[in-house]
């Protein structure tokens, strides 16, 4: 929000603000930065007395192991990502002042997409027409899947009065809610549910989630009527997410994610068809480009890159690569 990388003491803190993964953000850019320049003895020495002394602070151990301070450590690695970052892959297509925008969705309204924003929060925007359609209660892009005329999405909320919960760990659920595009009219489907990743089929007649259930994310169809539930794919010690629906939701492409590994897998009228993995690479955001053909993207030894499979032959094909990585994609108005 500020237009700068966050300092070392904001890093090194939660805080109410985005992003909340900073804390981890800015560990790993410190350890890495320590490690490739001073060697991992380096690092060891400092853990090891860090964990013996930590009300001592950390700039004491790093000058007295390395020479500088953990503050200055930190400024000379922020310097260094900044000046070594690769250009983007093609041109900027949207961008907030702060805060992320998302992919964008082709619909009867407009070109509509997610922002967020600390400031003006979660928000649906017609890219085009840079007009706010209106406020999303969400947390993550993924919990909005937007048809031509009508979006789905996932909001949590917690029961402070539920017996089944602590003080500190209240019981909480994660409700489904659609939302007519044209008249700005939104219906709740669901009650004390645990939905998340929805997605609704371009023509608003189909819909997913992923279901929690224990620690693991079980598939299943949601009845945009009632809310109802169907159970899709289930296996013990997996979980099913970032799903894909092609446009009138006869097709289903899911992740699934059991063992550190990820696949992505097809549901047609003939069952379930693994098409890759498993596999260490991590895959996401699967999309029909059409009843023929998926995009995805894939985290390789170096890079995320974006990915074309054709479903008739199963063949892959790297379509760009780029080195700050590319999380998702999709086709606008061919």
């Amino acid at each position: 929000d500020e237009g700068e990388m966050w300092s070392l003491s904001q890093g090194a803190y939660g805080g109410a603000f985005f992003p909340s993964s900073r804390i981890y953000a800015t560990g790993y850019l410190v350890i890495e930065y320590l490690v490739r320049n001073y060697g991992v003895s380096a690092f060891n020495e400092i853990n090891k007395t860090f964990a013996a002394f930590p009300f001592a602070g950390m700039n004491w151990i790093f000058k007295k192991v390395i020479g500088i301070t953990a503050k200055e450590l930190y400024t000379k690695a922020v310097k260094e990502r900044e000046e070594h970052s690769a250009p983007p892959l093609g041109s900027e297509f949207y961008a907030l002042a702060s805060g992320s925008a998302f992919l964008p969705t082709q619909t009867e309204v407009g070109l509509l997409g997610l922002t967020a924003s600390p400031r003006g929060g979660s928000r649906l925007v017609d890219y085009e027409s840079e007009k706010s359609i209106t406020t999303l209660p969400l947390s993550k892009n993924s919990a909005l899947s937007l048809g031509n005329r009508s979006a789905l999405y996932s909001s949590l909320w917690v029961d402070s009065a539920s017996s089944a919960g602590l003080p500190l760990a209240p019981e909480g659920y994660s409700e489904l809610t659609i939302l007519d595009l044209f008249s700005g009219q939104r219906r709740q489907l669901t009650k004390k549910q645990r939905l998340l990743h929805p997605r609704i089929s371009s023509d608003g007649t189909f819909a997913v989630a992923s279901e929690l259930i224990g620690s693991y994310y079980d598939l299943v169809a949601v009845d945009l009527n009632d809310g109802s539930t169907n159970l899709l794919l289930h296996e013990e010690g997996a979980s099913f997410l970032d799903s894909a629906l092609n446009k009138d939701g006869s097709l289903i492409a899911t992740i699934k994610i059991k063992e550190g590994n990820s696949s992505l897998l097809l549901i047609d009228d003939e069952g379930v068809h693994e098409l890759i993995g498993p596999t260490a690479d991590e895959l996401t955001h699967p999309r029909f480009l059409d009843d023929g053909s998926l995009l995805f993207s894939a985290e390789l030894a170096t890079t995320f890159g974006a990915y074309h499979l054709d479903l008739n032959n199963r063949v892959i094909t790297e379509l760009f690569t780029d080195a700050n990585g590319i999380f998702g994609l999709d086709v606008i108005n061919d």
